[in-house]
């Protein structure tokens, strides 16, 4: 392999390597954003959460407006948190009649995979309470 080659190896795989570098630090910071993202909406779902956010958005408060507002703000973080858990019960039930109607209509591997999916997405709603209830 003659010089030629092996500087131009050289510098292809520098180049190479420093593109991979760049998607992969790219990826980890977009996927921080919206993590964070995420975060910021689900946090808005408590009570906690949503008077937290609230309050964020009217800073710098006075001890006079802070003293006045949170008892109200708090107030509605409870709205909002019990009309977000009447909601989920509300799909529930609403998907729950939903594979009772469909039932008699579904081969028994539809039926399974309808059951798998069901399960799945209920272990993901416990996780993201569990999550929910150790952050908040």
């Amino acid at each position: 392999m003659s010089q030629r080659s092996k500087a131009l190896r050289k510098s292809l795989t520098i180049l190479l390597a420093t593109l991979l570098v760049g998607v992969l630090a790219g990826a980890a910071i977009t996927g921080a954003a919206v993590r964070k993202r995420l975060e910021n909406v689900r946090s808005f779902t408590s009570s906690e959460g949503f008077v937290v956010q609230f309050t964020d958005v009217l800073e710098p408060l006075t001890e006079e407006q802070r003293t006045a507002i949170e008892p109200l703000i708090s107030d509605a973080g409870n709205d909002v948190e019990d009309l977000i858990a009447l909601s989920r019960l509300e799909l529930f039930l609403i998907v729950e009649e939903l594979q009772n109607d469909l039932e008699p209509h579904l081969t028994p591997e539809q039926l399974q995979r309808l059951k798998d999916r069901r399960e799945e997405v209920r272990e993901r709603f416990m996780r993201n309470r569990k999550q929910d209830s150790t952050q908040g």
